[in-house]
């Protein structure tokens, strides 16, 4: 799911003559469940990873997670 997430991300951006590298992106809630701050299995950590990767300046609010580390050390 969260390749199919990038995927829609990308085609968005390029029907308003943007690409990812260089966008600023903000995603909201990164837990695995709602109101916990378990990040175990979470799509949202390897949307994160799929983002920053392909170059986008990646952001995340959610309520119960203060920080993470991802597989890369940001």
């Amino acid at each position: 799911m969260p390749k199919y997430i990038h995927d829609n991300i990308s085609k968005a951006l390029i029907e308003y003559g943007k690409i990812i590298k260089g966008s600023k992106i903000l995603l909201l809630g990164i837990a695995y469940k709602a109101d916990i701050n378990d990040l175990g299995e979470s799509p949202g950590i390897e949307l994160y990873e799929l983002l920053k990767k392909s170059g986008a300046l990646i952001d995340f609010n959610d309520p119960h997670v203060i920080e993470f580390e991802d597989k890369e050390g940001y």
